[in-house]
């Protein structure tokens, strides 16, 4: 199987999803051939170029993926697309409701939401039980 019929394959693959691409931002790696960028421009999808010797640019890009590969895939074994979908968008929702981000002060993405005075503590499992949350119950 080519480098291209591979590409080909997962762009199908992600268009039989409800996610449409637009763009796709990489580097300038020799790995992305000229006709890479022409498959990409023939499914209406723009390609943006990391400007050259600016690392920095990867890296945004290349933390979130070793989130989700660390926090979350390493952690499972994978049973075909439908159960990746699902880690993946239990995962997603987890980061931006729950975990804490440092750089904002460890609350999370979606912001801390107003506790309720006073009540019991529940426990909500998240990612059938991976990961947990804790918080009061609404009176």
């Amino acid at each position: 199987m080519t480098c291209d019929s591979r590409v080909i394959e997962v762009l199908d693959i992600i268009g039989e999803s409800d996610f449409k691409p637009k763009y796709l931002i990489r580097d300038r790696d020799s790995k992305f051939s000229d006709r890479f960028d022409e498959i990409m421009k023939e499914r209406g999808i723009k390609v943006l170029k990391t400007p050259p010797r600016k690392a920095v640019c990867n890296s945004f890009a290349e933390r979130w993926v070793k989130s989700v590969k660390y926090e979350c895939l390493n952690h499972f074994v994978v049973f075909g697309r439908h159960h990746l979908e699902y880690l993946l968008s239990s995962y997603l929702d987890y980061y931006h409701r729950f975990r804490p981000h440092q750089g904002i002060g460890n609350v999370p993405l979606d912001g801390l939401p107003e506790p309720p005075p006073g009540g019991e503590i529940e426990k909500t499992d998240i990612m059938g039980g991976f990961f947990h949350h804790y918080q009061r119950k609404v009176a």
